[in-house]
């Protein structure tokens, strides 16, 4: 009656040759069959999550191995934690005793409270926090290959003019529908996130190395931003023109930290 997958797998062979009920209930009947086979979706080899796999031939570990790592399984979608141990069966094969047990709904909610840490509420973009790893990210990539990146700190205009005539409700709804505009305005790898309030910005690779390339690239990128934003916002039949100022950097080294680069598209705009 146990809730957790147990299966016995000879590491020479990959063949199982025992599986409990919660096993059969799940995969069917999987006995003599590869385990990659049995308990993967389309999976002709062993597993490369698989820590039998990652460091040596199964067959040179050790009777009293022990393994724990965490995996989602292509069939059935569900999240487990394993742990497997390297024992001398019956018959004297070296074979892993695997206890699966399925953390799915822990790993749902990992996932929506990273979601709530890292994703702005209201836009369901990036957010600060979410950007600065990003950026982070990016400034190591693009110090690396010498391709400029670049940043757009964009500030909408006289926003607060529209919280204050027609209330929050209709300025959250402006803010959403900013967010989609400069969407549309962007290429599929570039990343756009909301700082807070009525400020959003941009995280762009030019994909050149020629700085003068690399601002051109990213002045396009502004105006197509500019360009969707003056069309009009129209809610309840009321059309709202919306104008912002963007400031821009590039840049292609580390020697500047995200703190820092956000610091210099911010005071570009001035």
């Amino acid at each position: 009656n146990i809730g957790a997958l147990i299966y016995v797998i000879d590491i020479e062979t990959y063949e199982i040759i025992y599986a409990n009920n919660k096993c059969k209930e799940q995969f069917g009947d999987i006995v003599g069959k590869p385990c990659y086979k049995a308990l993967q979706k389309n999976q002709n080899s062993p597993c490369e999550t698989c820590p039998l796999n990652r460091q040596k031939e199964p067959c040179e570990y050790n009777i009293g191995t022990t393994f724990e790592w965490e995996h989602k399984n292509s069939l059935n979608g569900r999240s487990y934690m394993f742990n497997a141990t390297i024992i001398e069966w019956k018959d004297g094969r070296k074979v892993k005793v695997q206890i699966g047990m399925d953390i799915t709904k822990q790993k749902e909610q990992e996932e929506k409270i990273l979601k709530l840490a890292y994703l702005d509420t209201l836009t369901n973009i990036p957010n600060r926090d979410a950007l600065k790893i990003y950026l982070h990210k990016a400034i190591k990539k693009n110090s690396r290959s010498g391709s400029y990146g670049a940043l757009l700190f964009i500030d909408l205009d006289n926003f607060k003019l529209i919280n204050d005539t027609k209330g929050h409700n209709v300025g959250d709804i402006v803010l959403v529908k900013t967010t989609n505009k400069i969407i549309n305005s962007l290429r599929e790898n570039d990343l756009v996130a909301r700082l807070g309030g009525d400020e959003f910005i941009v995280l762009a690779d030019t994909n050149t190395t020629d700085s003068n390339e690399a601002a051109f690239a990213t002045k396009t990128v502004a105006q197509k931003i500019l360009d969707e934003l003056n069309k009009p916002c129209v809610i309840d039949e009321y059309a709202f023109f919306i104008s912002a100022s963007i400031g821009i950097i590039i840049f292609n080294d580390n020697n500047l930290s995200s703190d820092e680069l956000l610091k210099l598209a911010d005071t570009a705009m001035y």
